[in-house]
């Protein structure tokens, strides 16, 4: 009998970071790539956080990796004139203390740059047996058989499986196959719902150009303009990475966002050529200078359903959000091992799962992948929205609030973002840890609370405060002491109300045993 067998649709970040999984795990594969290179170049690049560099230094290519970055070190920030709004020159070094400090025999994760497909050639590099891996073959179609999955490439070639991962990006044509598929069998599924979720509101042009002569190694900037922002980072190597966010004129969704052209990429260059991004530095400077630029939309969503019987998509195709935050490729990377991991532990207990145990295993996938996705992509938007100064308030948070944050208070969010994360459970530890300790790792984890208690028990605590209200009052034979017991009537229900109110609040807090909102 033939051993369970993945499907990887797509050579991307999360196909290739899933390949090298389970091929640590002993659990066979094969990938198909619809491009004849594995690593074309596209002109993108990509930012690994410290939560994308655990996974990873797992895996062992973290140092390979970290030869070919380019590190953030210190963060500028400048207004539409092109004020400097902020300096943060320890910025990368208090993100990487966060998680490994420096009192170890090596250094932190930092906030890393390089080129997208110098990631996907490391990826690829990294696996020992490089026959499962098939270029030029573009999915055509995916059929559900009893027990198994037949893919058919565009040149009529099939292959056979257990189970299909879509990690085929934005544009998934693993996706359409399965909505396909589920709406033919299950109406009730919802493919044009999913199919709607997908929105877009700004457009994005990104690249790659030589660094200009006077701009500092480890440096990255953001520069904040009405409905429009950019985001630069020097690279390795003389690089310079280069986004803007433009907004536009109305919400697109679904087959009605655009797809754009040479003629749009220049008239971007033509309206906003002349924004300041630092003082001596306009656009129109970074653009003369590209190697590789692209206009594209930036789609956001996350899909409320990721699989369908043995099919499951991860990466872009599962989720997308404004890449402003740098989250797409470190999610990306966290789906292949959560998927790993949730593959290895059903294959350990029955070399061939069922049906019923493949749905289970992805449900739970998408169970614990939605909520941290969902807060990312919110998250990116919401940090578009503040940068492009989108409203009045807006603009007075970014230039005179966000503008004016130090690096504790940034590198404290960026912690906020990394603890949650899913690092490889079945392979050694990654090297370094910090200050800040993953979520995984402490015992008593942060759980919600249900709606219902939290109802009930503020009901029931306003009702003790309210009942001092209720109490007789007795008549005094001196006017003064009725005024001291009206006092001290209102003291004591004061009194009650804010202790209450505090207990009340303060049992969110995580691990408060005696709280009324614990479970």
């Amino acid at each position: 009998m033939a051993p369970f067998t993945v499907i990887i649709i797509g050579g991307s970040v999360a196909g290739l970071t899933l390949a090298n999984i389970l091929e640590r795990y002993g659990i066979e594969y094969i990938l198909l790539e619809k491009y004849n290179d594995i690593a074309p170049q596209l002109g993108a690049s990509i930012g690994i956080l410290p939560y994308g560099s655990m996974v990873l230094d797992q895996l062992g290519v973290e140092e390979k990796i970290s030869s070919m970055c380019e590190r953030l070190e210190t963060q500028q920030i400048f207004g539409p004139d092109g004020e400097c709004l902020n300096t943060e020159p320890g910025f990368g070094q208090l993100l990487a203390e966060l998680h490994s400090p420096l009192t170890q025999r090596r250094a932190g994760y930092k906030f890393s740059f390089l080129d997208r497909r110098e990631l996907i050639q490391v990826l690829y590099d990294n696996l020992r047996d490089k026959s499962k891996v098939y270029v030029s073959k573009e999915l055509a179609k995916i059929d559900h058989l009893d027990g198994e999955v037949r893919v058919t490439a565009k040149d009529g070639t099939i292959f056979t499986g257990d189970i299909v991962v879509g990690a085929d990006g934005v544009h998934s044509r693993t996706r359409a196959e399965m909505w396909r598929i589920a709406e033919a069998e299950d109406p009730s599924y919802g493919s044009q719902r999913l199919a709607n979720s997908i929105t877009c509101t700004y457009r994005c042009m990104f690249g790659i150009s030589d660094c200009p002569e006077d701009i500092p190694k480890e440096t990255g900037f953001k520069s904040f303009h009405k409905n429009h922002s950019y985001l630069c980072q020097s690279g390795h190597e003389g690089k310079f990475y280069f986004f803007a966010f433009i907004k536009n004129p109305q919400k697109t969704v679904g087959l009605s966002i655009p797809r754009y052209t040479a003629d749009d990429e220049r008239a971007v260059v033509e309206e906003y050529g002349e924004d300041i991004i630092r003082p001596g530095l306009i656009f129109r400077d970074i653009y003369q200078r590209r190697r590789h630029a692209v206009l594209v939309p930036l789609q956001e969503y996350v899909l409320d359903r990721c699989f369908y019987k043995r099919a499951i998509l991860i990466g872009d195709s599962f989720h997308k959000f404004n890449p402003l935050t740098g989250q797409g490729g470190n999610s990306a990377i966290e789906d292949a091992a959560l998927l790993g991991d949730l593959l290895k532990e059903a294959l350990d207990k029955n070399s061939r799962p069922t049906s019923s145990t493949i749905q289970a295993g992805f449900a739970e996938f998408e169970r614990k992948r939605r909520p941290r996705t969902k807060l990312l992509r919110d998250g990116a938007s919401f940090l578009q929205s503040l940068e492009a100064l989108e409203t009045p308030l807006l603009e007075f948070m970014a230039l005179n609030v966000m503008g004016k944050m130090s690096s504790d208070q940034l590198a404290l969010i960026f912690a906020g973002v990394c603890s949650p994360c899913h690092i490889l459970r079945y392979l050694p530890e990654p090297s370094r840890k910090g200050v800040v300790a993953r979520d995984e790792d402490i015992v008593a984890n942060p759980s919600q609370r249900r709606l219902p208690a939290t109802v009930v028990w503020v009901a029931i605590l306003a009702s003790i405060a309210g009942l001092s209200l209720l109490a007789p009052r007795h008549k005094r034979l001196e006017n003064e002491r009725e005024v001291v017991s009206d006092v001290l009537q209102l003291y004591t229900l004061m009194l009650t109300v804010a202790v209450n109110v505090l207990w009340t609040v303060e049992s969110y807090r995580p691990s408060f045993l005696f709280g009324p909102l614990h479970r």
